[in-house]
């Protein structure tokens, strides 16, 4: 009889600490639920803030105009270096005595220095 007693009590017990871990499992659940709904809801806040600064961007950048000019510059080179006072001249010396005799303005192209 005192064993039927120990069986019931100790059955009793399980069921009673399953129940309250179950109870305990739900609560925490719950508090898990809440924080991602406010995680959630911060978010769709975020996204609403970006959405309206980028449209605040988009329409400040229509109403900015940007032109591009180009500039050209003919830059003379004037080289100094001894090796000019002789009839010797290496490619910098050559360019220049050819623009000099040719008189033409720099394209600001290359020349062709395997000439």
């Amino acid at each position: 009889m005192l064993t039927n007693y120990l069986i019931v009590g100790g059955l009793s017990f399980v069921f009673g600490f399953g129940s309250a871990w179950k109870a305990q499992d739900w609560r925490h659940d719950s508090k898990v639920l809440k924080v991602n709904q406010t995680i959630e809801v911060r978010q769709d806040e975020n996204i609403s803030k970006a959405q309206v600064a980028s449209t605040q961007f988009e329409a400040k950048q229509n109403e900015t105009k940007t032109e591009f000019k180009t500039i050209y510059r003919d830059v003379e080179k004037i080289v100094y270096r001894p090796i000019y006072a002789s009839t010797c001249f290496d490619a910098d010396g050559l360019q220049l005595v050819t623009r000099a005799v040719e008189n033409t303005i720099s394209t600001g192209k290359p020349d062709n220095a395997l000439q």
